[in-house]
């Protein structure tokens, strides 16, 4: 996925491509807790920004969230985009 990142801006102001989202499920058998114990997810949502320590209905409930920004982002926020470029094309053209 194509993401502007502080860490990028040195060379040039291009997005760079990122991995965004991605995770991995994870156990510490032998930590001296017994909850970390037990295989858990833990999301990158980019760079070092992470969720961390999902159960089961944890990752379910981050998978709601992300379909529900989903539908957000193509049910409202891309009509309004929409509306918005008619409505600039309609008035600057020329």
């Amino acid at each position: 996925m194509q993401v502007h990142s502080p860490a990028s801006q040195g060379e040039s102001s291009q997005p760079g491509q990122e991995m965004v989202f991605w995770g991995s499920i994870d156990c510490s058998p032998y930590a001296e807790d017994p909850e970390p114990r037990v295989p858990v997810v833990n999301i990158a949502i980019v760079d070092d920004f992470w969720i961390m320590g999902l159960d089961p209905d944890g990752l379910t409930g981050i998978a709601a969230q992300l379909r529900a920004q989903a539908d957000r982002l193509d049910h409202e926020i891309r009509p309004r985009l929409i509306a918005c470029r008619d409505d600039w094309s309609t008035h600057h053209s020329g």
